[in-house]
């Protein structure tokens, strides 16, 4: 197996591992906000906000090891925007499941942060939030040459 695919496969099972630690956190409040009568929509949309939050270190300081890249704030509007995405499917994709279909709300949710998790929060996380730092660069210098070619091309 060539080395980018074992650094791909390290990186997944890193992101899995934090991402299966974060949903116990969520799954356990969802079960105590369900013992004092929390309609199940707010207890979605609740969950999200710290289960975002507690991801966001994970991924940032050892998934994609991203902790010294300086670029906090960049990754964190970045991680917004999935965040933002990863709400409205957490929250509408579970709801559907116990409200539309009548499965209990710990099962809606799992199944659902199964499928945005695998099409939705890690390909985002791993290829847009937090790039490899090849990657990076590549962008950097594609920036730097198009800000250079703005300055040496009359309008």
């Amino acid at each position: 197996m060539s080395p980018a695919w074992t650094n791909h496969f390290r990186t997944m099972i890193k992101s899995s591992v934090t991402s299966l630690l974060v949903v116990g956190v969520e799954v356990l409040l969802i079960e105590l906000l369900s013992l004092v009568n929390v309609p199940e929509i707010v207890s979605y949309a609740a969950v999200q906000i710290i289960g975002t939050c507690l991801t966001f270190l994970g991924n940032k300081f050892w998934v994609f090891e991203a902790g010294r890249t300086g670029s906090v704030f960049a990754e964190g509007a970045k991680a917004i925007a999935v965040f933002g995405g990863s709400l409205v499917l957490n929250t509408a994709l579970p709801s559907i499941g116990s409200y539309w279909l009548g499965a209990p709300p710990v099962p809606s949710f799992l199944v659902s942060q199964v499928v945005v998790y695998l099409a939705w929060n890690y390909p985002l996380n791993r290829w847009w939030v937090f790039p490899s730092r090849r990657a990076q660069q590549a962008q950097e210098q594609a920036a730097s040459g198009a800000a250079e070619r703005a300055r040496v091309e009359p309008e």
